[in-house]
């Protein structure tokens, strides 16, 4: 429980849970065949550049 909490408190679990969301949605509306608005889009590629793009980071500040 520790570990959740500081996640929680780095931001990490919050963007990752936004993230999935975000996707999630995105993709029961392509594979409904519904027509995804372009905020949604949007946002899923801004979403998704800042989450790997923190990972990327994270990634290489721990290879140092």
């Amino acid at each position: 429980m520790e570990r959740f909490w500081t996640l929680l408190e780095r931001n990490v679990l919050a963007s990752s849970i936004i993230a999935a969301v975000l996707v999630g949605t995105a993709c029961y509306m392509w594979g409904s065949g519904q027509v995804v608005p372009t905020a949604l889009e949007s946002a899923l590629a801004l979403v998704l550049g800042y989450f790997l793009g923190a990972k990327v980071e994270h990634a290489a500040r721990h290879r140092e």
